[in-house]
């Protein structure tokens, strides 16, 4: 009897079985974070150690390598297995890397191949050790607010990358974090950062399989995707491509170039290239918070450094 009844309702059966999957990975999703916490703790520590140290290894502070092996012992203990295409296109860059935008393990992805720059918020230069330590592994600190301030923060962006242009400096250039089904169109600041400067773009394509395990979709908390990633039994893939290098130049036409770099992600993604602006999906939907009301992260996203109005 109780086999016919699984045979009609089959589905109920699969999410029975969801059920069982989670109970018995639940201690394994704690394991895992525990040591995600170590992993953290210790990289922290190296870094402050090897802060003061001047010396560069392959042309990047010694304090910023901890990163590297922080982001690979992370994703070794989540079970996500990184596939890049081509790695040297990468580790050779020099100026900007924009890729696209699905999650938060985005940026230990990118870590684990190169320890790339990101640009924060001044207010996180502020904060005790952690401002510290992102000063020292060479953050692009920018101040949003009014158009003034984020012209200024562009210019100080470009001429610290042109003091420093290596590592690269990652912008997330779809303005924040996409939905997965699509690429989202690229603000044209970063563009005009590029091409303000002499700076080169390296467009990154990003995939996740399955998608719906590591996207952050809103209005899901942080602490929830994180432990969707931990209890989930694996492996996570993903698929790293770099794309050919885009180097603007002063006059050329920049939203059409932001639109050929998104048919560019979208095409090797096998996904749309979407029309709606991240700042009117954000609004639409809320913003990706901790779980707590605050603001997901510091890190700086192309909406809040370019100048140019919405296209």
């Amino acid at each position: 009897m109780f086999s016919a009844l699984r045979l009609l309702n089959p589905q109920s059966e699969t999410v029975r079985m969801k059920h069982l999957v989670n109970i018995l990975m639940a201690p394994v999703a704690v394991l895992r974070l525990v040591l995600l916490v170590t992993i953290v703790l210790i990289g922290g520590l190296a870094m402050v150690l090897l802060a003061p140290i001047p010396i560069r290894l392959r042309g990047i502070r010694l304090a910023a390598w901890p990163q590297v092996a922080m982001a690979r012992s992370a994703l070794v203990v989540g079970n996500v297995w990184v596939r890049c295409d081509d790695r040297r296109a990468l580790r050779a860059h020099e100026g900007l890397v924009f890729p696209n935008h699905l999650s938060f393990v985005d940026i230990a992805i990118l870590l684990s191949i190169v320890p790339v720059r990101f640009m924060a918020t001044q207010g996180v230069a502020k904060l005790p050790v952690i401002g510290w330590l992102a000063t020292m592994i060479g953050t692009v600190y920018v101040n949003r607010g009014s158009d003034r301030g984020r012209a200024q923060a562009r210019q100080e962006a470009g001429e610290a990358l042109k003091r420093e242009p290596y590592p690269p400096l990652a912008i997330f250039a779809e303005g924040g974090i996409g939905p997965g089904d699509q690429v989202l169109p690229l603000r044209h600041g970063a563009f005009g950062l590029a091409a303000e400067h002499g700076l080169g773009i390296r467009p990154v394509a990003i995939a996740y399989d399955p998608l719906a395990i590591a996207r952050w979709e809103k209005p899901t908390s942080l602490w929830r995707v994180m432990w969707r990633i931990a209890s989930f039994p694996g492996p996570l893939r993903v698929r790293v491509t770099p794309l050919p290098e885009v180097r603007p130049a002063p006059g050329d036409d920049l939203p059409a170039l932001a639109s050929a770099t998104q048919e560019a992600l979208a095409g090797t993604l096998g996904v749309p290239a979407g029309t709606v602006r991240h700042e009117v999906i954000r609004k639409q939907l809320g913003a990706w918070t901790l779980g707590n009301g605050a603001p997901a992260n510091g890190v700086q996203h192309d909406d809040e450094v370019a100048t140019e109005p919405s296209a």
